[in-house]
């Protein structure tokens, strides 16, 4: 049976490899179980095969023209090495001068089959020396067709610098139809002036189409403190909480020391997340029995308890001895049931809920975590004295993980966090007073920054900290103050008293098949000018990764692609003669790129200008909404519906 694989894998590779592309044979048990992967990189680290890559130097510039021919003084060459995979690899370097548009590139062919499909190039890296900067070196597809040539940038396409071994995803979208060629080049690109000296060493390059690995989500379990159970005297409340699949798993504890309030007993599940009660078999709450609990009450154990829910994110729990087994029906837990819970007792709770928003089936990653884990917060009516104190955040700009209560952030996902604060405050100091503000970790300053006033005179100050820290899920972070000076306080600012805190993700970065969408209104009844003037829309409805700044009307691309955008507003009425209009553009990196006009026919209306046009976009374009009236006294109706701008990413570039 083995002389028969081997026979088959050979056949199976030499028919490959006489195709366009080339393929990885992997022996199974049987015959059946050969598999073969395309990889359109014959050779992708470098220990067969003349390796195919070449370097070009074309003109200066962030993109490539074509990745081919010029002098190039970089060099891509395969090197005896043992720091990746195997005893070869290829090593890129770049002299201690401006490269800018040099690089290296590989010519490939796709197979028919891959015509309008999306293909993935990943590939392994390590700086070896010198001094990388992030994004100095790109990558992007160049699809070779005479005139109707283009390059397509991969998603993500910039290499970010690491100090250890990396692997590195991307894709991209081929030309589709019966016409399309099946010519490529691939290219790594110096996209900036650079003039450090550094080499990176590449291996494990495969390029082809990958198969999305399918399986179901299940988190480390995560600390969290449970709030607003209806026990709020003499008990504390701990727990932990997991995601598997669509459903939340909870272990929570409630201890008492000493007579906990008269009510019924609940607890909260973690903040942000709902219930999904379409997944329950009946509308009922407190009889659906989705987990166990035990109890002790005035030092006896008693057993037979359910958990049942009150509304979508409250739990509560039913015990089977009410009035000390007198009976066999199921009675809420209170104080008082099944005896009455003093000093020392405890009520522990497990229970599983499936949870709105939440899918079993999930697109699953080896390679990185990429989620956007993130907090912003501003504003404080803290008192402050001479003592430090914990600084409570009055308005919440975004908390993508629900981390945030009453001044803590709690960490949910373990890695590196930057933690970055400012204050803003008024006092009347005396020489040499401080004012001080600090990072706090489960409880304890882990980080500080003062002022010292050389001044004794009534003034206001701003003092800010910020470092990087490790967390592990469950570490609590948060920002204390103290000033030293007569009756300091907070100024009220939404912009100059800030807290942001954001996980650093690794080296990849938004995938070509994520969505980007988002929507904004505006509400203001904004006056149109006479001349063509930014829009903005300044009300969210939602967008996806916070592209659109609302203060200056432009949005940023966080993602090579094609987008849909559509913006619209309608005027309160008003006189347009037959010669006079109003526009609205879409504008990309300032230039107009889409346009729709409504002539006015004489008399007083109100008059709806929209526009809507796929358009091609790279990341780090930006984009805005600009307007023109023809009258002076033009405004916006103030009705959100009627006023609105809206994206969606909807292809690949």
């Amino acid at each position: 049976m083995k002389f028969l694989n081997y026979i088959l894998s050979l056949i199976l590779f030499v028919g490959a490899t006489a195709s366009p592309g080339y393929a990885q044979v992997i022996e199974g048990k049987s015959a059946r179980n050969i598999t073969v992967v395309k990889n359109y990189i014959r050779d992708g680290d470098g220990e067969a095969y003349t390796s195919g890559f070449s370097t070009y130097a074309d003109a200066a510039g962030t993109s490539p023209v074509d990745g081919t021919g010029g002098s190039p003084s970089s060099t891509y060459a395969i090197s005896t090495n043992t720091s990746l995979r195997g005893a070869k690899n290829f090593l890129w370097t770049h002299s201690a001068a401006n490269r800018q548009g040099e690089g290296f590139s590989y010519n490939f062919t796709i197979d028919p089959s891959d015509k309008g499909k999306v293909l993935q190039l990943s590939l392994e890296y390590l700086i070896s020396s010198g001094t990388y900067a992030d994004d100095d070196l790109q990558f992007w597809v160049y699809y070779i067709d005479g005139g109707n040539s283009k390059l397509i940038p991969l998603a993500p396409y910039n290499l970010k610098n690491s100090g250890i071994v990396e692997k590195f995803a991307m894709e991209f979208q081929t030309e589709g139809g019966a016409s399309a060629t099946t010519t490529y080049r691939l290219i790594g690109h110096v996209a900036t002036t650079t003039a450090t000296a550094y080499t990176i060493r590449f291996d494990n390059w495969n390029l082809g189409p990958q198969a999305k690995l399918y399986g179901s989500a299940v988190t480390d379990w995560v600390a969290y403190t449970p709030t607003n159970g209806a026990w709020t005297a003499n008990t504390t409340y701990t727990g932990f909480w997991r995601r598997v699949g669509d459903s939340m798993e909870l272990e929570i504890q409630a201890r008492t020391t000493g007579a906990p309030t008269s009510a019924n007993f609940t607890i909260k599940i973690p903040t942000g997340y709902t219930i999904d009660m379409t997944k329950m078999p009946s509308t009922l709450t407190s009889y659906q029995n989705i987990g166990t609990a035990s109890i002790q009450a005035a030092g006896t154990s008693y057993g037979g308890a359910i958990v049942g829910f009150t509304d979508t994110s409250t739990l509560d729990v039913w015990s089977l001895n009410a009035a000390a087994g007198s009976t066999h029906a199921y009675t809420p837990v209170t104080q008082a049931v099944p005896n009455t819970f003093a000093n020392g007792d405890w009520v522990v709770v497990y229970a599983k809920v499936p949870i709105v928003g939440w899918s079993s089936s999930q697109v699953m990653s080896s390679d990185a975590d990429t989620r956007v884990i993130g907090f912003r917060a501003n504003n404080s009516a803290t008192t402050i004295t001479g003592s430090a104190a914990k600084i409570v955040w009055t308005n919440t700009d975004r908390d993508d993980v629900g981390g945030y209560s009453s001044g803590t952030y709690t960490v949910k996902v373990p890695g590196w966090y930057d933690v970055d604060s400012s204050l803003y405050m008024a006092a009347t100091p005396s020489v040499d007073h401080t004012m001080q503000i600090f990072i706090y970790r489960n409880g304890s300053a882990i980080k500080g920054f003062l002022h010292r006033y050389k001044v004794a005179a009534a003034t206001s100050t701003g003092i800010s900290v910020r470092d990087r820290f490790y967390f592990n899920a469950g570490d609590t972070i948060e920002i204390y103050a103290l000033n030293e000076s007569a009756s300091p306080s907070i100024t009220s600012s939404g912009t100059f008293n800030t807290v942001a805190i954001t996980k650093v993700s690794g080296p990849a970065q938004i995938a070509a098949s994520e969505s980007v969408n988002g929507r904004y209104t505006n509400t203001a009844g904004t006056a149109v000018a006479t001349s063509i003037t930014n829009l903005p829309y300044p009300t969210k409805d939602f967008d996806s990764h916070n592209i659109y700044n609302t203060s200056t009307g432009i949005g940023t691309i966080p993602i090579s692609g094609k987008y849909q955008f559509n913006a619209k507003f309608i005027t309160a009425a008003v006189t347009l003669s037959t010669t006079q209009a109003i526009s609205v553009y879409i504008y990309k990196n300032g230039a107009v790129i889409d346009r729709a006009v409504m002539v006015g026919n004489g008399a007083s209306n109100a008059y709806q200008v929209y526009t809507s046009a796929i358009l091609s976009f790279l990341a780090g374009d930006t984009f805005e909404i600009r307007t023109v009236s023809g009258v002076a006294t033009t405004v916006l109706t103030t009705v959100p519906e009627l006023n609105s701008l809206s994206w969606a990413r909807v292809g690949n570039y």
